[in-house]
């Protein structure tokens, strides 16, 4: 019998050393989905720069043939990711999923982009054909419950993204913002959270830089910022106070190399950079440098643990909400699995009904039409009142060995219901 499963790495098992490693571009996670299809019924991939999760809808959860396939596919060995994983499986992973989904399982608590990207994540498997009733239904269900959460319990109060954490750091920093020069590196969904939070929070002057200059400007001008060339990124940094960093580029854009040079011109003054993407942006030698305070994902989610209270509250009080669309999920997949069962046994059962309807009218041939339909409407009433509390009861067994004693008794096959 097919079950869910899953093999996942995130934020609390593995820092951003290994998660760097580990994260999947677009073509990696198609990769990747080619090979988990062709072994399993259906599969999705979630990744971010926070966790790399994969699940999986089949008959044999093989935790160790994903682990081999995203080793073969980042280079890194087995036993590291093993020992930076965790698995789950049946009700614990749909739950999970859905915490996820609300943002429970984020550094960021309650952070608005995972709902986005466990959509993403769904419609990418959806795209090449990896996912199937299962995974489509789960995933549905997952992002009802995420949105459900979000409405009903108080979790998104404070940093809603690691793009707000990131203005929140600064703030804590410099306290007023609003005499900061910001440079943001990355101009796409996280770069344009981070600037959008920038402006909110009352700074005046944001240069935006991008590999892409046109989606600098495009940027700059949503939210009256500047837009920089990147190959002129030493002389913004000479005049920054502050450097996010959230581009999605495979390799670090800034050096130290681009500090040292921007550096000496801030005679007393500090640089505060806050590398908030996976991979890193930064190169971690930087943190050699007097002038210059790094802080990457490690370290935003150090800050965001601190309230492991409001955490561990929010996650009670959600708890109710999830565990609702949890059992809606398996009281649909045990409904799912019950129906061909239903058919077979009411199949046989009308078939039955219809034999003995017509030995029973070719003994009385004398009946009228209106008399014959009377016989037939009362024949199919019984069969149904018989049929209800049996099938009710079927659509609520769990146990497989029950469904195969129901199929047994009905005489009917358990093993290729429908057939």
């Amino acid at each position: 019998m097919s079950s869910i499963f899953l093999t996942g790495i995130n934020h609390t098992t593995a820092n951003a050393d290994i998660r760097e490693r580990l994260y999947l571009s677009d073509p990696d996670i198609s990769t990747l989905l080619a090979k988990l299809n062709q072994r399993f019924e259906e599969a999705v991939v979630l990744s971010t720069c926070n966790r790399l999760e994969i699940y999986i809808y089949d008959s044999s959860p093989d935790h160790r043939y994903v682990v081999s396939c995203i080793s073969s596919l980042v280079n890194a060995p087995e036993e590291q990711i093993t020992s930076h994983s965790y698995t789950k499986s049946d009700r614990e992973a749909v739950y999970h999923l859905m915490s996820v989904a609300a943002g429970l399982d984020s550094v960021v608590l309650g952070e608005s982009q995972i709902l986005g990207q466990v959509r993403q994540a769904w419609e990418k498997a959806a795209s090449l054909d990896t996912t199937g009733p299962v995974l489509n239904t789960l995933f549905r269900y997952a992002l009802q419950a995420g949105k459900d959460v979000r409405t009903k319990v108080p979790i998104g109060r404070g940093a809603t993204s690691v793009a707000h954490a990131a203005v929140e750091l600064t703030r804590s920093r410099f306290g007023s913002l609003r005499d900061l020069c910001v440079v943001v590196l990355g101009a796409g969904e996280m770069g344009r959270l981070a600037a959008r939070n920038l402006r909110s929070a009352g700074v005046k002057r944001i240069t935006i830089i991008n590999r892409t200059y046109e989606r600098a400007k495009f940027l700059a001008e949503d939210i009256g910022g500047e837009a920089v060339p990147i190959e002129d990124m030493d002389l913004a940094l000479a005049s920054a106070d502050v450097l996010i960093t959230c581009s999605l580029s495979p390799r670090p854009l800034v050096l130290t190399s681009h500090l040292e040079h921007a550096v000496r011109y801030k005679q007393d003054r500090q640089l505060l950079v806050i590398d908030i993407a996976i991979p890193r942006n930064v190169d971690p030698q930087v943190r050699s440098l007097p002038s210059v305070s790094l802080y990457d994902m490690d370290d935003i989610q150090e800050i965001c643990n601190r309230n492991r209270h409001a955490r561990k509250m929010a996650a009670r009080l959600a708890h109710k909400e999830l565990q609702y669309w949890v059992e809606e999920f398996f009281k649909w997949k045990h409904e799912r699995l019950a129906v061909p069962l239903i058919r077979d046994v009411r199949g046989k059962a009308e078939q039955i009904r219809k034999d003995r309807l017509e030995k029973t009218f070719g003994i009385l041939k004398d009946l009228t039409d209106e008399q014959r339909y009377v016989i037939d409407a009362m024949s199919k009433s019984i069969v149904n009142a018989i049929l209800h509390n049996p099938t009710t009861w079927i659509k609520q067994v769990e146990d497989d060995d029950l469904k195969r004693l129901f199929a047994d008794m009905w005489g009917v096959n358990h093993e290729n219901p429908g057939k």
